[in-house]
């Protein structure tokens, strides 16, 4: 990949790279990888397809909301190492953060192959971001997902350089597995088509029937998984149904993450997390202002270059697709950032790009100096946030499991809880009983059981749930394992309103839970 010159590069970027992996390694160390609800449902899935069920989840219902390939790439290593799938999905994503890490380096690399400086700063950038390591340090489809997406990038460009056969295989393939790990793979068969066209610039009807196989050929098995699986057999396109999706609000969060890279949480900072247009307005006006035709024109000139112009392409399409695709409501933490992890190394060759062309020109400075200036702020800042932020997220995690917001289940509150013993001691003595709780993804994390869902309710009402539940649990009756506070799952029907529609009698009484005998009445 690289030239001889480039050899202290490679190995730096290997260097970074198994650094990464072991500070992964530390932060998953104490119980394993960082388990959501979400993770549960891969897991579970993935557990089924190696039993012989398909693909279903822990509660019964079949994968819709999401592709087919993560749950049989965590199958697909759990049956080759005969690791448990929990392990199996933590491990993988381990190799991937140090292989997203080297793809990464190489995009800023490509980019910027004479400038050391900023390939030095920028490798260490990707290393030290605490968002990045978080996605891969959980059971999440982002790393794998990435990994496509960064491969689909570095073919792009060769395409665009040289319009090769190998190139457009490559980038049909990683844009076809892309769409397979994620429904947003599709923006890369949209910036695939993009590239072939600008490719083909001088033959524009080459170009429209290049892009149109690469278009039919990419979205082939995504269709057909849509077609056969969702719609065949369900009647669901992708499961999701009453979504609110607010594009603006998406993109005003999309800018606050990414500005969250650069800038540490505080509550003096809060307005510029709230309100991002303010600061991009502010330095939009103060390059325009110290900026003349000269400098814009170089600046169009270095953005028509193939990694800036596959960059800005990329990451635009990326944006749009998350403004007109993600629940708003599931998207407002600032910390929920797993969506941009693939745009880390795109980020920087355009703010490299941007420095150069009209912040670089004026500054008088001779360029030892500059360097050393740079570095310096550099360092300072390196301390003051990512630096500090990396090591009180690998300590706590070492302390209490992975320490993100996306890790529900794997920690020692959940570990060390006296409600999750009980459960799982009536989980060994009562093989056949099922067992229901409005933690149902903890039912399964540390039962291994399905676990089917308990009644939910929106408006709590009696007459309502008495309908729509009639005769529940019917011939399933079981336990309830009722975990507290119900701070997550508030949808979940109580127990108190339960027993108005079936018989519960309460066995065990504790701080942390209740637990229920439950029948039909």
């Amino acid at each position: 990949m690289f030239n001889s010159t480039s050899r202290n590069y490679f190995w730096f970027l290997v260097f970074l790279s198994l650094a990464g992996m072991f500070l992964a390694g530390m932060v998953i160390g104490r119980y394993g990888p960082g388990v959501s609800a979400d993770a549960t449902k891969y897991l579970s899935i993935s557990e089924n397809l190696l039993a012989g069920r398909g693909f279903f989840d822990h509660t019964g219902r079949p994968l819709l909301w999401w592709p087919p390939l993560y749950p049989i790439a965590i199958a697909g290593v759990s049956w080759l190492t005969g690791m448990d799938v929990l392990f199996a999905g933590g491990y993988l994503n381990l190799v991937l953060f140090a292989l997203n890490i080297f793809l990464h380096g190489a995009i800023v690399y490509y980019a910027f192959k004479e400038n050391s400086f900023y390939l030095y700063m920028g490798g260490f950038f990707i290393l030290i971001s605490d968002m990045s390591i978080r996605i891969h340090t959980n059971i999440s489809s982002e790393p794998l997902f990435v990994t496509f997406s960064l491969i689909f990038l570095i073919a792009s460009v060769e395409y665009i350089e040289t319009r090769s056969p190998r190139s457009f295989w490559w980038m049909t393939a990683m844009s076809a597995l892309a769409s397979l790990q994620r429904y947003l793979g599709v923006s890369l068969i949209a910036a695939g088509g993009c590239f072939i066209l600008y490719a083909h610039r001088d033959r524009i009807w080459q170009g429209i029937r290049e892009a149109f196989v690469f278009g039919i050929l990419s979205i082939l098995p995504i269709a057909a998984w849509i077609g056969f699986h969702n719609l065949g057999q369900y009647n669901s396109f992708w499961g999701v149904t009453g979504s609110i999706v607010l594009p603006m609000e998406n993109l005003r969060l999309s800018i606050s993450k990414i500005l969250h890279w650069f800038l540490p949480y505080h509550p003096m900072l809060q307005p510029v997390f709230d309100n991002p247009w303010i600061l991009i307005a502010l330095a939009s006006l103060v390059v325009v202002l110290i900026n003349k035709k000269e400098n814009w024109r170089r600046l169009g000139g270095a953005m028509m270059q193939p990694y800036p112009f596959v960059s800005w392409v990329f990451f635009i399409l990326t944006i749009l697709g998350l403004m007109y695709t993600v629940t708003t409501e599931d998207h407002v933490d600032l910390f929920s950032d797993r969506y941009y992890v693939g745009l880390l190394s795109l980020v920087l060759v355009l703010l490299f790009v941007l420095f150069d062309a009209l912040i670089l020109p004026h500054l008088k400075i001779k360029d030892a100096v500059f360097q050393k200036v740079i570095v310096s702020v550099f360092a300072v800042w390196f301390v003051i946030y990512p630096g500090w932020s990396m090591l009180k997220y690998v300590t706590e995690s070492r302390r209490i499991g992975e320490a993100s917001g996306y890790n529900v289940y794997n920690n020692r509150a959940f570990h060390g809880n006296p409600i999750i013993h009980l459960m799982q001691e009536i989980a060994g003595d009562n093989p056949d009983a099922v067992i229901y709780s409005n933690y149902t993804d903890g039912v399964w994390f540390f039962t291994r059981r399905q676990s089917p869902l308990m009644p939910r309710s929106f408006t709590m009402d009696l007459s309502e749930i008495s309908q729509n539940y009639a005769g529940w649990p019917g011939d399933k009756p079981g336990y309830i394992i009722w975990i507290l506070p119900n701070s997550i799952y508030r949808s979940v029907v109580p127990p108190k309103i339960l027993a108005e529609i079936a018989d519960l009698e309460l066995i065990y009484k504790l701080e942390e839970g209740e637990v229920y005998k439950v029948s039909a009445k």
